[in-house]
């Protein structure tokens, strides 16, 4: 069970059973890619704020992986190119595989498309996300 602790969870999390902070993913993302920058961290502090975890591997979350990887690796790239390259998105999946409810070509062409650019961690669930 992966366990994260960063500060402020109410700053940091995204729950998407509602739509609007879904509506506010950009306006997050485009927070965290100028914050690196005002700071004027160093490569592991930029790394750090930089990471976006999705948990859950089903539909939704697969969707919200790859286009949080689009936002932030392409759109906010035209942007902040010198920091953008260090984000990470990470989807964190409790079962085997992503898409388990899916025939499984399905699943395994989604790991295939996915291994280019987003950490999956199968058979990993999240047992909490608490302030540090």
């Amino acid at each position: 069970m992966l366990r994260f602790s960063f500060g402020c969870i109410a700053c940091h999390c995204l729950k998407t059973w509602s739509s609007t902070p879904v509506l506010n993913m950009q306006g997050s993302c485009h927070h965290c890619c100028i914050q690196p920058l005002d700071r004027q961290t160093n490569l592991q502090e930029r790394k750090r704020l930089l990471s976006f975890v999705v948990v859950g591997g089903g539909p939704t979350g697969v969707e919200v992986a790859a286009e949080l990887y689009d936002l932030v690796r392409e759109e906010m790239g035209q942007y902040y190119p010198l920091i953008c390259k260090d984000a990470k998105v990470r989807l964190v999946e409790l079962q085997d595989h992503v898409l388990s409810t899916y025939d499984r070509k399905i699943s395994e062409y989604t790991s295939k498309l996915f291994s280019r650019h987003v950490l999956c961690d199968s058979c990993d669930g999240v047992s909490g996300v608490s302030c540090c």
